[in-house]
């Protein structure tokens, strides 16, 4: 019974916070409670999940982007300005599958024809 009651304490006192979370700003929390009192709730630990999570897909894409712009000239020469804007705009994805389908270009031609088919 006293384990139900501190259970019940804790999910609304965390739905309390949550809740508030959006109005009080991060000096008032920091009043309300320490660092560690914070990185304690499962809300911390979730976003902090999260922000991995997004910067690991963010260096993943960047590191990506450069290995095909480094790899791009040495496959079929300079590379106009417009394709290197259309080839930042691609996805993880579509850069991993141009990363692969590089290694077969011969010329500019090559590439363009395999952006227009990412368009499509």
């Amino acid at each position: 019974m006293t384990n139900d009651k501190g259970l019940m304490t804790s999910l609304i006192i965390e739905t309390v916070v949550l809740y508030k979370l959006p109005s009080i700003s991060r000096q008032e929390l920091a009043a309300m409670f320490t660092h560690d009192d914070l990185k304690k709730t499962r809300y911390y630990r979730e976003l902090k999940q999260e922000v991995i999570e997004d910067i690991t897909k963010e260096v993943k894409q960047e590191e990506a982007l450069a290995l095909i712009l480094r790899q791009l000239p040495r496959r079929i020469g300079i590379v106009k300005l417009e394709l290197i804007e259309r080839i930042q705009q691609l996805e993880t994805s579509q850069l991993e599958n141009l990363a692969e389908a590089l290694l077969d270009f011969e010329s500019e031609s090559n590439l363009v024809d395999w952006l227009n088919q990412i368009d499509d």
